[in-house]
């Protein structure tokens, strides 16, 4: 008996002879997929080239290099398959990876860490894409889109567009951090899963800086670490960079859920608070003030609201700490030094505002409103810093510093961006009390600490600072997508 193939089988003679004719599918509108597949396929392996010649010539003074198309192809298929957890991983592991990343800089053109900037973005556009919940992707935008915007409306007249452009894209790697982490809660016992993670994080950092302290001493730093005499900076590039990314991670520590109404007495808890202890012991190393008073304020102001036996912890540990040279002689040096005169020493904080003041005497009224240029501080302080010893330096103060690039306008933007954090948090009915109060402190502390650091640069402490408070936003907004999936977080 006789069989014929139907008109649609898959078998058909009249489908096998129109995939001849057409193999690329170009008669049905597929051809624009195809195409579009081989032209990725095609830049793919020339970038890889590329890159491979590139990298080839760095290899011998480099080796960390040879990690680089590696890791590109694992950031590719982690992509695709598992996007939330890549994120999760890249964050928490950003600390203790940041030699690495130092250490493998291209000049001009960065290196590793501009890889990873990039599957931050893509990362966040990806998730911003496939997940649904408008309340969730309104107010993971909201905050930060001003801010963006005007500072790459800046570039436009910076004196140096590369730097600029770097510095933007720095720029959106945090909002986009912040994106991202709304996709990281779904439900109610997520938020303080992803908080033990980012406090886990902090665990190989404190191992490093203490084995890079017992074998090197205080002044040990990794490669493109700033050296600053008895003061504890490893793994991260700098004291400042230590202690307020411990700020975050204290913070991360009170927010977390707790068992018992008073001090935690559990096993579990014991080795927490001691763990904390230790946390708060290498950032009285950092001997970073800003951050000292970051932690005191988040102590205090959960002692007033939460718990009153941390009130106590406070006293204990200032008590302590002034017995300790080194810190004591930190915090009376702010009261030495304060004068200018040719030739002199001064403190750290009279110096900042030597170079506060030099910097305003160069703006003109309508300066004022729109500011000089993205990056136009560092780009010009050599020349109108008297102290510069002909080094570009930074603000110090990230208001100082957005006034002369972006005018009154990008300092109202930062504030701005900070302010509605604090105002999604101050409306979140579903937060538990201790998670309220410590991240919208933990938002305005930074908010203050901004005044006298350049907070802006710090790409780790604001990539773990806006995950944390993404990931409390983020609890919000599926509460309120979801009024009985998430009731208390």
């Amino acid at each position: 008996m006789r069989i014929e193939s139907s008109p649609t089988s898959p078998l058909s003679f009249r489908q096998k002879r129109g995939w001849l004719r057409d193999p690329l599918g170009m008669s049905d509108g597929r051809h624009l997929r195809t195409i579009g597949l081989l032209v990725g396929m095609i830049l793919i392996a020339a970038l890889c080239g590329i890159l491979t010649v590139v990298i080839g010539n760095e290899l011998p003074d480099r080796p960390v290099f040879y990690l680089a198309l590696p890791l590109a192809v694992v950031f590719a298929v982690l992509l695709a398959t598992c996007p939330q957890p890549l994120l999760i991983g890249l964050v928490i592991l950003r600390a203790i990876c940041d030699p690495v990343f130092q250490g493998a800089q291209l000049p001009g053109i960065g290196g590793l860490g501009g890889l990873l900037n990039l599957v931050i973005i893509v990362l966040a556009v990806l998730l911003f894409c496939i997940e649904r919940g408008w309340e969730r992707a309104r107010a993971s935008w909201v905050p930060w889109l001003p801010f963006i915007a005007i500072m790459a409306f800046g570039i436009l007249r910076a004196p140096d567009k590369i730097f600029a452009v770097r510095n933007w894209l720095s720029l959106v790697t945090y909002a986009s951090v912040f994106q991202g982490a709304f996709y990281c809660v779904r439900s109610a016992g997520d938020l303080d899963r992803m908080l033990r993670w980012v406090l886990l994080s902090a665990l190989p950092v404190f191992v490093f800086s203490v084995t890079s302290f017992a074998l090197f001493g205080p002044d040990y730093v990794v490669d493109a670490g700033e050296a600053v005499s008895g003061r504890l900076s490893a793994p991260l590039g700098h004291p400042n960079v230590l202690g307020f990314y411990l700020v975050v991670v204290l913070a991360a520590w009170l927010a977390k859920d707790k068992s018992t109404p008073g001090l935690p007495l559990t096993g579990r808890s014991i080795g927490w608070t001691l763990y904390a202890i230790a946390l708060l012991a290498l950032l009285a190393g950092t001997q970073a003030r800003s951050a000292w008073v970051g932690a005191i304020v988040l102590l205090l102001v959960y002692g007033l609201f939460v718990n009153r036996a941390y009130l106590v912890v406070i006293v204990v540990a200032g008590m302590l700490a002034m017995a300790v040279p080194e810190v004591r002689e930190r915090v009376l040096d702010l009261t030495r030094d304060n004068e200018v005169y040719t030739y002199s020493k001064l403190n750290s904080y009279a110096w900042r505002q030597y170079l506060w003041s030099s910097a305003l005497s160069t703006m003109s009224p309508l300066s004022y409103l729109a500011g000089n240029g993205y990056g136009f501080f560092w780009t010009n302080s050599i020349s109108f810093f008297p102290l510069a010893g002909g080094i570009n330096w930074n603000a110090h103060n990230v208001y100082v510093q957005l006034l002369l690039d972006t005018g009154i306008v990008g300092a109202g933007a930062y504030l701005a961006l900070h302010a509605l954090a604090i105002a999604y948090l101050w409306r979140g009915r579903s937060l538990r009390r201790e998670v309220k109060v410590v991240t919208i402190t933990l938002v305005a502390c930074f908010a203050v600490m901004s005044y006298s650091d350049n907070m802006l640069d710090y790409l780790v402490v604001n990539w773990n600072l806006w995950f944390v408070v993404g990931l409390v936003i983020g609890s919000i907004s599926l509460a309120r997508e979801q009024p009985k999936g998430l009731q208390r977080t």
